[in-house]
C-alpha cells in the first residue's frame, strides 16, 4: 500500500544526500583552490625570463661582449697552451623556463625527478646570442668547455639536445656534477693542456667558489673585489628564476605570496 509520509521521507532524504554531497563537493574544490601554489612567488620571474624582449635584449648583450673581448684578445694572443672558454649550460646555453613553467601548472616544487625527466626530453632552446657566440670563438680556435650542474648521467640527453639547438659537442668536453660539486676542481683538469680566457654563466658561483654558502653580504664584498673582471673574463647573464641568490635572500622556501611581506623594510 502506498504510504505518502514514506514517500515524503525518501524524497527528503535523498534531497538532504544530494544537497550535502554538492556542498562536500564544492567544499573540497574550494579547499583545493586555496592550496597555495609553491611556483606563485616567482611567476613574474618565469614569465619575464620567457617572454620578455628585456631578457633576451641581455642575452645577445652578454653574448656581444663576451665576443669583443675574445676576438680582442687573439688578436694578440701567444700563449704556448691553446685559449678556451668555460660556459655553464642552464639559463646560459640552454632556456629551462619551460620546465619551471610546468611547475606552476602542475602546483609542484622543483625535485630531481621532474628535473630529470625534462632534462630526458632533450627540448630546451637555446638562450638568443650563444649559438652564434660559439660559432665565431671557435672560429678564432678557441675551445669551447661545457661545466655544468646536470648529474653526469645526464650528459647524454644534454649532448642531444645541443645538437638540436646548433651546437656540436664533445662529450670529453661537457662535465657534469657528482661527487664534486666545486666547479673550480672541475675547471683545473682543462687547465692542464688550455687557457682559460673566459668564464660564462648566470649565477656567480660559475666564476668561483667563494660565493657559495656565503652570507649577502659576503657575496656582495667578493663582487666588489672581482668587479673588473665583468665583461672581460666574467660574463654574468640574467636568471631571475632560481640560483645562489635565492639562497641567501630567501633562506627558506617560499610557499605563498605573503610570505614576500618578510622582505618589507
Amino acid at each position: 500500500m502506498f504510504k505518502p509520509r514514506s514517500f515524503l521521507f525518501l524524497i527528503t532524504t535523498s534531497l538532504f544526500i544530494s544537497i550535502s554531497s554538492c556542498s562536500s563537493f564544492s567544499e573540497k574544490r574550494e579547499l583545493e583552490s586555496k592550496k597555495e601554489n609553491p611556483q606563485t612567488p616567482f611567476l613574474v620571474a618565469t614569465k619575464y625570463f620567457q617572454n620578455s624582449a628585456e631578457a633576451a635584449a641581455l642575452y645577445h648583450q652578454g653574448y656581444n661582449v663576451a665576443f669583443q673581448y675574445v676576438d680582442s684578445l687573439m688578436k694578440t694572443y701567444r700563449e704556448k697552451k691553446p685559449a678556451c672558454v668555460v660556459l655553464d649550460i642552464d639559463e646560459t646555453v640552454l632556456n629551462n623556463s619551460y620546465y619551471q613553467g610546468s611547475l606552476y601548472h602542475e602546483s609542484k616544487s622543483f625535485s630531481d625527478e621532474t628535473w630529470d625527466e625534462w632534462v630526458r626530453q632533450s627540448r630546451a632552446p637555446a638562450l638568443p646570442g650563444v649559438v652564434e657566440y660559439i660559432e665565431k670563438v671557435r672560429e678564432l680556435g678557441v675551445e669551447v668547455i661545457f661545466i655544468t650542474n646536470r648529474r653526469s648521467y645526464l650528459i647524454e640527453p644534454t649532448l642531444e639536445n645541443l645538437t638540436r639547438v646548433g651546437i656540436k659537442a664533445e662529450r670529453r668536453y661537457i662535465v657534469g656534477r657528482d661527487k664534486i660539486h666545486s666547479k673550480e676542481m672541475r675547471r683545473a683538469r682543462f687547465k692542464k693542456f688550455c687557457n682559460i680566457v673566459q668564464l660564462i654563466g648566470d649565477n656567480l658561483s660559475d666564476f668561483s667558489d667563494d660565493y657559495q654558502g656565503s652570507t649577502i653580504q659576503e657575496r656582495k664584498d667578493k663582487l666588489e673585489s672581482q668587479h673588473s673582471l665583468l665583461g672581460s673574463r666574467y660574463i654574468l647573464l640574467p636568471n631571475p628564476m632560481y640560483g645562489d641568490w635565492r639562497k641567501t635572500i630567501l633562506p627558506k622556501p617560499l610557499k605563498k605570496m605573503e610570505d614576500l611581506d618578510s622582505l618589507k623594510k
